[in-house]
């Protein structure tokens, strides 16, 4: 689960790449030796490997309260930076089971808010709060792209605060929030009334309704 095979074993990637995986989930709590025990030493084998493999690779990081919470802005420049093979990162804030003392466990309990928090000073700002949306925003999106290419994506649901999601564009060194580029509720209303407009199914839509459909959306796109 951590990629380690990939470093390993040459070939394996290419092998889960001819065989129609598109990516993978790989677990990275951090970009140093002591956030990231479990491969440190062979996490850029493997990432080169997913990348001459054409695999995207979602990072994974469990986030620990006074453990590695505190380089969250790093993986995401770690992310940005390898932005040509990594495909996002899942930031899981560590559920506890069990017993456990109460002043453990609130040294080491992270929220999802605290995530959103700590990236946003981590980043001094490039990635902010207001980016942040709740997951089941994107099931708008995600219906009319399947719709539009016939399958192949699923819609996630959840509560409000059970998953937040983001987007970042990378430019060079830059890290720009999707906020910054797209009114992103102006797109997910647009989204459902430029679906409606159509009388047909989008799937079956022809290239004129299409456009149609692609010129209302691109006008929530700013210069």
């Amino acid at each position: 689960t951590h990629g380690a095979r990939f470093a390993h074993e040459p070939g394996l990637a290419v092998e889960l790449s001819e065989a129609g995986a598109r990516g993978i989930y790989t677990s990275l709590d951090g970009v140093t030796p002591e956030t990231n025990p479990k491969s440190y030493p062979e996490f850029p084998d493997a990432l080169a490997a997913c990348r001459e493999a054409g695999l995207c690779a979602m990072l994974v990081p469990t986030v620990v309260g006074g453990w590695n919470d505190d380089g969250l802005g790093d993986l995401v420049r770690f992310g940005a930076a390898n932005a040509d093979v990594v495909c996002g990162i899942n930031l899981q804030p560590v559920s506890f089971v069990g017993r456990m003392a109460d002043a453990d466990r609130r040294a080491r309990r992270v929220t999802v808010s605290d995530v959103v928090d700590r990236i946003a000073a981590d980043t001094d700002g490039a990635v902010p709060r207001e980016a942040w949306f709740p997951l089941p925003a994107l099931r708008a999106l995600t219906d009319v792209v399947s719709a539009w290419t016939g399958g192949g994506l699923y819609g996630v649901a959840g509560t409000f605060s059970a998953w937040l999601v983001t987007v970042v564009l990378v430019e060079d060194d830059e890290i720009v929030p999707i906020t910054e580029v797209v009114d992103v509720q102006g797109l997910l209303a647009d989204l459902r009334e430029a679906v409606a407009s159509v009388d047909v199914d989008l799937a079956d839509a022809g290239r004129l309704d299409r456009l149609r459909v692609a010129r209302r959306l691109s006008d929530g796109v700013t210069d």
